[in-house]
């Protein structure tokens, strides 16, 4: 019975790439994972008061919130469905946030960041209404979906990636909407992810009913796509650090499966036969 030892893999997918996501909910885990220099954007030239900022903040345009220049090059701030953003000055909220906040101005839409740089580190300060969870996704360069999960609030979210990011999207839960600042990106981390990434390995593929995983670290959280990048209900059963996925009730086809440690999330593709 062959058995293949997951570590960085290459596309093999429209849709899906063999990366690794570290997510970090405090900002001194992600400065120690990026030894490089990021780019830092706080807001602070936004306009003292919360005011409608348009469908798209940048370097180079002109809104009611920013002047054109105020801004570092490099992300562009936009919602989903061309939707208006808002800026929150700094003290507006009931977390005393010290730098403004910025995001859809509809609870129901998208928050996006997206990157010309193609940065392989994102981080930022993050607030959503009542703390309520929220789903993130990361795209590549290529719009391939690199990660995407429910996570639980945090004031900060850092992403480390293998593969270069080209945007975020962020949705709270139940349409309570999300603001970001203190916005930090760049390309100075992927020396690090390589070496901290947990040993899986995983057998038979193709799978027929039961997909067998080994990990020499705790698996914290599994999620299952299909070649759309819908989630797919599976059952797992968990033995230390030992767990059994059934395939047995999955159509025919390729599905990606991620994986989440302690040092990170890895993603891995299984043809159901």
């Amino acid at each position: 019975m062959n058995k293949t030892l997951f570590t960085i893999g290459v596309l093999l997918s429209p849709l899906f790439s063999f990366s690794q996501v570290s997510i970090y909910d405090n900002l001194t885990d992600f400065e120690s994972a990026n030894s490089g220099e990021l780019i830092f954007e706080d807001f602070t030239s936004a306009i003292n008061e919360p005011a409608i900022c348009g469908t798209i903040v940048n370097s180079e345009t002109q809104n009611d919130c920013f002047n054109q220049g105020d801004l570092v090059a490099g992300f562009s701030l936009n919602a989903s469905n061309d939707s208006e953003l808002v800026s929150l000055p700094i003290g507006f909220l009931p977390s005393d946030n010290l730098t403004p906040r910025l995001g859809a101005n509809a609870g129901v839409e998208s928050t996006i960041i997206s990157f010309d740089n193609n940065p392989h580190a994102v981080g930022f300060s993050l607030f959503t209404d009542s703390d309520n969870p929220f789903n993130i996704r990361v795209y590549s360069v290529d719009d391939v979906l690199l990660y995407e999960s429910e996570i639980s609030y945090s004031s900060f979210i850092g992403i480390s990636s293998t593969e270069s990011v080209s945007r975020v999207e962020l949705d709270a839960i139940n349409g309570t909407g999300e603001l970001i600042g203190d916005l930090r990106f760049g390309n100075g981390e992927m020396a690090s992810i390589e070496q901290n990434s947990a040993q899986i390995s995983y057998y038979p593929n193709p799978v027929n009913h039961v997909l067998h995983i080994n990990s020499d670290e705790k698996i914290l959280q599994f999620e299952m796509l299909d070649f759309t990048g819908k989630k797919i209900p599976f059952t797992v059963t968990k033995k230390n650090k030992n767990s059994e996925i059934d395939f047995s009730h999955l159509n025919k086809g390729i599905y990606l499966v991620q994986i989440q440690t302690a040092k990170g999330v890895q993603s891995f593709q299984i043809v159901k036969k």
